[in-house]
């Protein structure tokens, strides 16, 4: 990027700088002298919000909005945002999906298309900066897990098999993210919004991939995650006061960091894992303590300790089986680092509480 003669100008008055300055300093200012700049990633002044570093004409010749100062003060930190509704698109990275503050959300379903801004596009990054619905359905008696009401589907690439498109959820969905694939051709994705008590606030941060970024998540894995420990939870946890959203098909990855060769998995407090309702004798539901194993609502972790389970439900993580009542530590012996999500069919809530899903802690463990 190259800033105008005048944009130079006019920064330089900005920060009542002189051409005697300048001379003093041994640094005469030539008007055939140019400063260039690339358009990066910068931060907004609204906290936790970021832009595109460009010039003021270019940001506001692309339809976004001044928001701080970036590159020494010669550029702007240009932001983007769309709202939900007909023919509305994402057409540039680190784009934000909101809603406008001074107008009701539609309460039908309203949709945003993101479109191909590279051929090299591989994956795109949606953080849910902000982001809560109605919550699924959770009444004894009922198909708990359903998101009956309000719902966030979002769309990929279906002819890229597993993981393209993430699963459809709702309820309390801030802080969490999503990855989906989106091709080589064609629209790269969307996602749709439905809404049935207006108004809602929202924000989606959209980030897009190329195929040989670095930041790209491995093909199929919808959340993925970097750095030697942290913590991952399912969809609408909400602190253990969500319910375990029904229909969930999705892998949860975590970057290999050097120097580390095998992964343990922890639950984050006594009481975060709930997968309280699974199949038992006649097909029947009933709860974890008659339960003789896990068929529709689950936890995998297809490389876990071969001398262990690698699938869990109930009430309690442990790498000894199901039926345990102490929480334990499961270690994934080998690469990829990968716990797969599984709750493929509502479940009759036969008593309260509910599942609420997981929250889980990682920990990478060094190479002996």
């Amino acid at each position: 990027m190259i800033l105008s003669i005048a944009a130079i100008a006019q920064g330089l008055k900005g920060k009542k700088a002189t051409e005697r300055d300048y001379k003093r300093n041994g640094r005469l200012f030539s008007l055939f002298n140019i400063v260039q700049f690339q358009q990066s990633t910068c931060p907004t002044i609204n906290a936790g919000m970021f832009g595109t570093c460009m010039t003021n004409h270019e940001c506001s010749s692309a339809g976004g909005v001044s928001s701080g100062h970036c590159a020494a003060g010669f550029g702007t930190c240009c932001m983007f945002s769309v709202n939900c509704g007909t023919a509305a698109t994402v057409s540039r990275n680190c784009t934000y999906i909101q809603n406008d503050p001074g107008a009701a959300t539609p309460s039908t379903m309203c949709t945003v298309t993101f479109n191909r801004i590279t051929q090299n596009l591989c994956q795109i990054r949606l953080d849910f900066v902000m982001l809560v619905t109605v919550g699924p359905i959770a009444a004894i008696g009922t198909t708990v897990g359903q998101c009956a009401a309000d719902s966030v589907t979002v769309t990929g690439d279906v002819g890229m098999g597993a993981g393209a498109s993430p699963p459809v959820v709702c309820g309390s969905l801030s802080g969490q993210h999503m990855y989906l694939e989106t091709g080589p051709t064609g629209t790269a994705g969307m996602i749709a919004f439905k809404f049935t008590t207006p108004p809602k606030s929202y924000k989606v941060k959209v980030t897009y991939y190329t195929c040989d970024s670095p930041s790209k998540a491995p093909p199929g894995c919808v959340q993925y995650f970097t750095g030697a420990a942290g913590t991952f939870t399912s969809y609408n946890w909400n602190m253990g006061k969500g319910v375990m959203l029904d229909m969930q098909n999705f892998a949860t990855c975590i970057r290999q960091e050097q120097g580390f060769c095998k992964i343990s998995y922890s639950q984050t407090s006594p009481t975060s894992f709930s997968f309280v309702t699974i199949q038992g004798p006649g097909n029947t539901f009933v709860p974890v303590s008659s339960a003789t194993n896990c068929i529709f609502d689950f936890v995998m972790i297809p490389n876990a300790d071969p001398g262990n389970d690698d699938t869990f439900c109930g009430g309690v993580f442990n790498p000894q089986g199901n039926f345990q009542t102490v929480p334990g530590t499961v270690v994934e012996y080998t690469t990829p680092f990968q716990v797969d999500t599984y709750s493929l069919q509502a479940n009759v809530l036969i008593s309260a509480p509910g599942p609420t899903g997981y929250s889980l802690n990682y920990a990478q463990i060094p190479c002996s």
